[in-house]
């Protein structure tokens, strides 16, 4: 039997996120996360598999918090943003190319 559930998991996320956002709303995904750690800490049981971890909410204002942040996260949230140039994300014909 062919497994659909992280398909559906990433369908079911955009449309969350979709909605949240319509709402009002703000979505942030995670990666790198610790399943094991985060089933500790909202006891998840452990036959289950987390799949996705995304925090939603309202947004603040950075300027409320940012005296309250660690010097690494400070840094981090105020510096400038950069993009990949799209050649190093995206290609033609066959992968690579």
């Amino acid at each position: 039997m062919v497994s659909y559930a992280l398909y559906d998991t990433g369908l079911s996320v955009m449309s969350l996120h979709i909605e949240a956002e319509h709402q009002g709303l703000r979505v942030h995904h995670m990666a790198g996360f610790n399943s094991n750690k985060v089933k500790e800490a909202v006891d998840i049981p452990e036959d289950q598999k987390v799949i996705v971890v995304c925090a939603l909410g309202y947004e603040g204002s950075i300027k409320n918090i940012l005296d309250k942040l660690s010097n690494k996260i400070r840094e981090k949230v105020t510096q400038a943003r950069t993009r990949k140039d799209p050649s190093e994300n995206f290609f033609f014909g066959k992968f690579g190319n």
